[in-house]
Parts: C-alpha cells; structure tokens; sequence
C-alpha cells in the first residue's frame, strides 16, 4: 500500500470515542488501529498513557509504529496478547463488524483488561433509518463504505451490540448515538409516542428513544469489567 494511502487508511483520531476512556488511563489497547491517529490522540490527552496497536495490514502499522508505544502485525481473530494486560481500556473502532467471531474474541480479550477497565466500541447501526429507508424499498445495497460496507461480516442493532459485551462478561454502562446525516427529528426528553416521516414513509406509535437510535449511524459502547449492575 503506497504511503499516501495508508495516511488516509484509519486516518481520523475519533474524538468522541477518546471521550469514552477512562478519565486517567495508564494502559490503552487499540484494536485495529490502522495508521494510528486514534491511538496518538489518546496519548495527546492522557500524557504518559502507553497505546499498544493491533494491525493486519503492515503498511500501516509501519505508520502506526512512528505514533505508538508497540504496534503487533497480525490477524486478531488468532492473534494471542497475553502479554499486552493488565489493561486500562480496550478501543474497537470500527472493527468488530470486520471479524468472522467478534465474540469470541471480546470475550478473549475482556480477560486482558484490569477490574474496572473498560471497553469503548463502536458499531454500525443497523437499525439505522438508512438501511430500513432500503428495506421498506425492497433493496439491501452493498457500498464502499457506511453501515452497509461490503467488507462488513456482521450487523448489529443496539441490543445486539449489548449482548455481545454482555456475553463476554462485561456491564454495558452506556451506549451513545453517532449521529451521521444531521440530529434526530425529536427534541431529547420527549415524552409519549411519536410518528416520523421516512420519504414517502410515514412510522407512528415510536417511543423518542427509539428516534434517536434510528437516526444514529453508529451506536459508541462502554462496557466494564466488574461494572455497575
């Protein structure tokens, strides 16, 4: 992969996701980090925070390594990184829906993580207004990227996102909408049933909450080990 490519290949540093850590964290494993930008805003904002990557394209963990404390190269579906704990914080960003067992291997590395560490994720929407704008049309359209890329393996609604954390034994503590194409028609804090106008689509009888998710492209998780019930 030439260099230009691989400066755009991961290329933005996911502010809101960084949001999401740990207010003080020592110890940060980036999955999937491409060339690095998510992982070098962590150790912008938390000084002293090392970042271990995990990359399967080497052009860009070569990049990523110029930023990071340690880059490993290699598929993480088989990758073993018994060494790389106890860990503050594990990132999935924009990964987890690439893999073939993305269950097995959160529940994998959940182990790595100190009590208390977290996991902050992101994950297509599947349940987005986009994709049921498509199904109510009849079409299920692969594209380059967006919810429906076709490198994605997997698709998650929100409950299905949690049950993946909760699966490998961590407490969901927080799940937050990314909103892509402008912000829900729905004032936060509305009360009652609502109905929504999809194009020539018309949904009644909709709780706000449920607006808010169906406008998200992507649903941002937090989960701890040993969290809050």
């Amino acid at each position: 992969m030439p260099e230009a490519a691989v400066a755009d290949y991961y290329s933005r540093p996911r502010h809101e996701l960084v949001d999401l850590l740990p207010p003080r964290p020592r110890r940060v494993l980036d999955v999937g980090c491409g060339a690095g930008m998510l992982g070098a805003e962590v150790k912008r904002r938390h000084p002293g925070c090392a970042v271990v990557g995990v990359e399967a394209n080497a052009d860009a963990a070569r990049v990523a390594a110029r930023s990071l404390d340690r880059v490993i190269v290699g598929d993480v579906e088989t990758l073993a990184l018994d060494d790389v704990g106890p860990l503050d914080a594990i990132l999935y960003g924009d990964v987890l829906e690439h893999l073939v067992d993305p269950w097995t291997v959160v529940r994998r590395h959940a182990t790595l993580l100190a009590d208390g560490g977290r996991v902050v994720a992101s994950l297509p929407n599947v349940r987005s207004v986009e994709v049921l704008l498509g199904l109510l049309r009849g079409t299920w359209e692969y594209a380059d990227a967006g919810i429906l890329d076709r490198s994605h393996l997997r698709f998650f609604t929100r409950r299905e996102g949690e049950r993946l954390f909760a699966d490998a034994g961590l407490t969901v503590v927080g799940v937050q909408p990314l909103y892509w194409h402008g912000t829900p028609p729905v004032p936060p804090g509305t009360k009652g049933t609502v109905w929504v106008e999809l194009d020539e689509f018309r949904i009644s009888g909709l709780a706000a909450d449920t607006v808010h998710e169906l406008w998200a492209g992507q649903l941002a998780y937090v989960a701890e080990r040993g969290g809050r019930s």
